[in-house]
């Protein structure tokens, strides 16, 4: 008798995990679904005259400015507004670096 009480007790305590562990993914799933949307604005100035001349392999984006990598090899340092800024970019004898 007392195993068989032992055995209900189990799947009864098995049963309420089941039903905890699905709430629990209800309630994930609900927060996947309110995840914030992003708020963005296009890149202008000279970028699309770019874009449609040689095509963007990679970009970094800096506090200040944005630096895109070109199929060509060319390296674009633009403002976050999309303006060219070539003279921020200076060479020396060991390394390149970025200069603002």
């Amino acid at each position: 008798m007392q195993k068989e009480q032992i055995d209900t007790d189990v799947a009864q305590n098995g049963e309420k995990e089941i039903e905890e562990a699905k709430d629990m993914m209800e309630s994930d799933t609900e927060e996947a679904l309110l995840e914030p949307r992003f708020k963005y604005s296009r890149i202008l100035n000279n970028v699309p005259e770019i874009l449609r001349k040689d095509m963007a392999t990679c970009m970094a984006i800096h506090d200040k400015f944005a630096a895109v990598g070109s199929r060509s090899g060319t390296v674009y340092i633009f403002d976050h507004f999309g303006s060219l800024h070539p003279e921020n970019v200076r060479f020396d004898s060991f390394l390149p670096y970025l200069m603002r």
